[in-house]
């Protein structure tokens, strides 16, 4: 019937949606895990991952003896509302109660569209595209890079769809 029909385009679509949900989710721990990784290896003396502090979720936070930074990792900025994200991240840096330099940077996977990265230079907020530091970045001079892009979508900021690789 019509009725069975709808409804098993709406099970098929409600399916793909949270599969959708699934992954954006995972690239965003594993961008978290890969920022993470790769300012371990630098010169802080403390670099945590996914802080909780009050009822904030901080990806990265970064301390030395005299600055603070937060890290806020976003796998494509072209698809999120950028002044909200900004803000959120102000909010979170002016709630961590701290006597050090505090300062806020994005870490994205996707490089981000002149318009956004004018609206960081205006915020006075540096941001890093982590697909293409990886490419020279010692530390991950023999790491295998190349399966990153099945979780990302491919080299260069090239997208592709994640059924591709039949991972559902």
């Amino acid at each position: 019937s019509k009725r069975e029909e709808i409804l098993q385009i709406l099970k098929e679509e409600t399916k793909r949606i949270k599969e959708r949900n699934i992954v954006s989710e995972a690239r965003g721990l594993v961008l978290e895990l890969i920022t993470y990784y790769t300012l371990s290896k630098n010169i802080y003396d403390l670099v945590e991952w996914n802080v909780k502090i009050n009822k904030d979720q901080l990806d990265v936070v970064l301390e030395t003896k005299n600055n603070l930074i937060l890290v806020e990792c976003v796998y494509n900025p072209n698809n999120q509302d950028i002044d909200k994200e900004v803000e959120k991240l102000k909010n979170k840096l002016n709630k961590y109660n701290t006597n050090k330099n505090k300062k806020c940077v994005f870490w994205f996977w996707v490089r981000p569209h002149q318009t956004i990265i004018n609206k960081l230079n205006t915020n006075k907020i540096e941001h890093e595209v982590v697909s293409e530091l990886i490419e020279n970045d010692p530390v991950w001079k023999n790491k295998k890079k190349d399966e990153l892009e099945v979780i990302f979508g491919g080299k260069n900021n090239r997208q592709k769809n994640i059924q591709e690789y039949n991972l559902f």
